[in-house]
């Protein structure tokens, strides 16, 4: 089953791997996935992209494969934020 972002994206699996590419071409650039929620790569918005996928993943309603391409681009699911000393 892909699960590709939430249901009401409509998104096939095409789209998912389109986007896909926008992250491969994004992280050398930046050296990071940590696409901004308004980003945006031709007309395409990333970086919401990105957070309903994240959203999805700790929902546990995410295909495994398709996780580990995110994963193997770099992508980190769960910040960690540490409070300013």
């Amino acid at each position: 089953m892909f699960l590709l972002a939430t249901k009401e994206d409509g998104m096939n699996l095409g789209s998912w791997l389109s986007r896909q590419r926008y992250l491969v071409k994004f992280q050398p650039g930046k050296g990071h996935c940590s696409v901004p929620v308004s980003h945006k790569e031709n007309g395409m918005n990333l970086g919401s992209w990105l957070s309903r996928q994240r959203k999805s993943e700790e929902e546990g309603e995410y295909d495994g494969c398709l996780e580990k391409r995110l994963e193997d681009i770099g992508i980190v699911w769960r910040w960690r934020f540490s409070p300013q000393k």
